[in-house]
């Protein structure tokens, strides 16, 4: 008896949206090496901000299986010597303000009165930009908070509010810390 044949979907929609694992030339799976979508990722064990160890997903940027060994590699590295990137999601703007920032201006150095100023600014800042994640702030969104500001306030404000912006992006590592506008 012959058997009904039925159309079969492709081999690679069935793992398409799962992880896999990444395997080398001789069939073995390569220790914390994950592939989904056709992007590579590392799953790595990393400490978050109270100490504790947790699994981590790090998106790397290789294309093929052997590129993805060696960044992988070179992330584990990383890890030992303590200059990992940022695995995940980065904090929000008032997150990092009130958890990172905030504390190291207090032992600053600075007079009070400038802190005082300075925390007025900060207060302006998280209205404008505290639900933005770190990453995700644009020129485009400190143009619009500032153009608000220059509205009601006088340009020497707008520079010492905009210093107090690249204070916090600085300390922050970002980009656009270094950026004049």
């Amino acid at each position: 008896m012959k058997r009904i044949a039925t159309r079969r979907k492709p081999a690679s929609s069935k793992h398409r949206y799962r992880y896999t694992k990444v395997r080398d030339n001789r069939k073995h799976p390569i220790r914390g090496l994950w592939r989904r979508n056709g992007s590579f990722f590392g799953r790595i064990t990393v400490e978050d901000d109270s100490g504790r160890k947790k699994l981590s997903w790090a998106s790397l940027k290789a294309t093929t299986g052997a590129e993805a060994q060696n960044e992988f590699r070179k992330l584990l590295i990383e890890r030992e010597e303590n200059r990992l990137r940022h695995i995940g999601r980065s904090p929000t703007f008032a997150e990092f303000l009130d958890r990172t920032y905030l504390p190291l201006l207090a032992g600053s150095g600075k007079k009070p009165d400038t802190i005082t100023t300075e925390k007025g600014h900060y207060k302006r800042w998280r209205k404008a930009l505290g639900h933005l994640r770190l990453d995700k702030i644009r020129p485009s969104h400190i143009l619009d908070a500032l153009n608000k500001l220059r509205a009601k306030r006088s340009p020497r404000t707008c520079n010492v509010a905009l210093v107090c912006l690249r204070h916090v992006l600085k300390a922050a590592g970002h980009p656009l810390a270094t950026n004049r506008e």
